[in-house]
């Protein structure tokens, strides 16, 4: 029998209690809200960047794997969600300036697109953020082990759209439902293909669609095991 592939990047649940902010005193629930706002501050950047969804995927993955290595009292999680965007531009062949990003990484951050940059308070934070991301580059690449390429759920769903009868819009709003719940840490209990499969299902669900036990199957996952998933995403804080 062929020796089952080791993912470093797949962990049990269990673990998600034991990670470096946890055991750095940050409770449970501080570090999944922290992981949220991240990722919506990390989207909110990229958006006025126009960076593609695709790029901000990966952004979120690489966020959530970077707090697997190391707590949040010894990197502030703003900080590291717009480096892994400034890394996964370069990563997805989607790259920006650097001013522009430390721009609007102050506006996003202060809540304010119509921001003066020009005021010396608004350039001295221009400046800090261009340093956090020059800065904190090298330690996002070490953390993820240069592991950089990612399989995202989405690649799965133009299959499941033929295997499921789904429609094109139920599909459109699984992508945005997707992009929803990315401030959650499913990336790392669960592989690409459920997570796709569960994120359907939901879709289909409030459609009032819901696809039979065999349908789910024919994506080559248990049933019960899509269902289970798809019953937490409904749950997901972010939502």
């Amino acid at each position: 029998m062929p020796a089952l592939q080791y993912n470093q990047w797949e962990f049990l649940p269990s673990e998600l209690n034991d990670t470096p902010s946890h055991n750095d005193g940050i409770n449970k629930d501080t570090e999944a809200a922290n992981r949220i706002k991240s990722c919506n501050f990390l989207q909110a950047v990229g958006n006025q960047l126009q960076v593609t969804q695709q790029t901000l995927r990966t952004a979120c993955v690489y966020f959530h794997r970077f707090y697997m290595r190391h707590s949040m009292k010894q990197y502030h999680f703003f900080d590291v969600a717009a480096t892994c965007l400034y890394v996964a531009c370069k990563v997805e062949e989607c790259p920006r300036r650097l001013n522009d990003f430390a721009e609007w990484c102050t506006k996003k951050a202060k809540k304010r697109d119509n921001l003066d940059m020009n005021l010396k308070e608004n350039r001295d934070e221009f400046n800090r953020w261009r340093e956090i991301l020059i800065h904190n580059e090298v330690p996002v690449f070490e953390a993820l082990c240069f592991d950089l390429y990612i399989e995202h759920p989405e690649n799965y769903l133009e299959d499941m759209q033929i295997q499921w009868n789904a429609t094109d819009e139920e599909v459109e709003d699984t992508y945005w439902f997707l992009a929803q719940i990315s401030g959650e840490t499913f990336c790392l209990t669960h592989e690409p293909k459920l997570i796709a499969a569960a994120a359907l299902l939901v879709i289909m669900t409030f459609s009032s669609r819901t696809p039979a036990n065999a349908t789910i199957e024919t994506a080559g996952l248990p049933a019960s095991v899509v269902r289970q998933l798809a019953s937490q995403m409904c749950k997901c804080r972010s939502l």
